[in-house]
């Protein structure tokens, strides 16, 4: 099923173009990957609404992969159903199940969107990730490579994806790295959710929140909800007197001489009900996965959130100094692979920081992060 909040689309529109004639091209295996809540699931949806993805590809399958997902033999057997082999046969030969699938996929054209693609993955001793099961490498690298193929995949993630096919064939696979959406596409995301400034002042209120939250799409859909809802009922002057004081402290800190501050109080995630339970949480599942599988790495999101603005990466490297060289590397790398590190240009130079939404949670960690990443 798609779900409302996947329909319900703004923006982006100059995006979907350019990757709907990608998909139509030579790309064969188009990768959305950012942050929690960024759009990745919404994109992919739309990009297999889009007319003329639908003209070519009229069967348009969603998987999504979960903790009951995650072996190779359940994702071929929703996709071949009564062209599954039985269970002696598929332990005898799990190899000849993958490229039964791939021949299915050469033999019935469709759009395969595969959601959550993170959940199947797991981090090696370096932070490069593989899939639990590695049928599934062997799967993509089939996909591929294969001589002709009318199917296309759509893959969703929060973490970088294994190589396919060791980098060969690289004009048939494409990874897009998701933003936030910009200032006018996010006022007509609020447009959507009937929240219409009325005043001046209501409209400088609606783009300062936009700014703060860097157009993440969930937390202002969020936002936009409680605007709508009792007891504000579209009254946004209101909803600014009650948590205007957030983003005004952020935008302060922004401001701040300080480069770094431990004293910083950010709220962003969890100053209403409505943020905690629908983004803060999600959040929190990330910083979850991290904690287990890269606890220095953890250590040095936690303590890059004391930085106010973005940094050279010999700043964030001082920030674990007393670990050995290599492992500040791989730490740095492991918040790169889960895209948990925005970059800013300037000449010469790239400089690194976290989006809004994820310093503020980290802060909250950085007090206590043993017993908060453990939740």
């Amino acid at each position: 099923m798609i779900g409302e909040h996947e329909t319900r689309w703004i923006g982006r529109e100059l995006l979907v173009d350019a990757l709907t004639q990608k998909i139509q091209g030579n790309c064969r295996v188009l990768m959305l990957v950012g942050i929690t809540g960024i759009g990745k699931s919404s994109l992919a949806v739309r990009l297999g609404l889009e007319p003329a993805m639908a003209q070519t590809w009229p069967i348009l399958k969603l998987i999504r992969f979960d903790d009951n997902l995650h072996i190779f033999k359940q994702f071929a057997h929703q996709l071949l159903e009564k062209q599954m082999p039985s269970e002696p046969e598929l332990g005898q030969n799990s190899q000849k199940l993958v490229i039964d699938l791939v021949t299915y996929l050469q033999t019935h054209p469709c759009l395969l969107v595969l959601d959550m693609v993170e959940e199947i993955l797991e981090m090696g001793a370096r932070g490069e990730f593989h899939y639990k099961d590695p049928l599934f490498a062997k799967f993509f690298d089939l996909f591929t490579q294969a001589e002709t193929m009318p199917s296309r995949l759509i893959l969703t993630s929060q973490d970088r994806l294994p190589v396919m096919v060791e980098g060969r064939y690289l004009e048939r696979s494409h990874l897009e790295w998701l933003k936030g959406l910009n200032p006018e596409e996010a006022l007509e995301l609020f447009g959507i959710w009937e929240v219409h400034p009325q005043t001046d002042s209501e409209h400088e209120y609606l783009q300062r929140i936009i700014s703060v939250y860097e157009g993440h799409p969930l937390a202002l859909r969020v936002i936009a909800g409680e605007i709508r809802e009792s007891p504000y009922n579209c009254d946004i002057q209101a909803y600014w007197h009650d948590y205007g004081e957030e983003t005004i402290a952020i935008e302060q800190q922004k401001q701040a001489s300080d480069l770094r501050s431990t004293a910083d109080s950010v709220t962003l995630a969890n100053y209403s009900v409505s943020l905690t339970d629908l983004v803060k949480c999600r959040v929190e599942r990330t910083f979850t996965r991290l904690h287990v599988s890269s606890p220095l790495a953890y250590v040095l999101l936690c303590m890059g959130a004391t930085y106010r603005c973005s940094v050279e990466r010999t700043a964030w490297l001082i920030l674990i100094a007393d670990s050995s060289k290599e492992a500040q590397l791989i730490a740095f790398q492991t918040l790169q692979r889960r895209f948990l590190l925005e970059t800013d240009y300037t000449v010469g130079r790239v400089l690194y920081r976290l989006h809004s939404l994820i310093r503020s949670i980290a802060l909250q960690h950085l007090t206590n992060p043993e017993s908060k990443a453990a939740r």
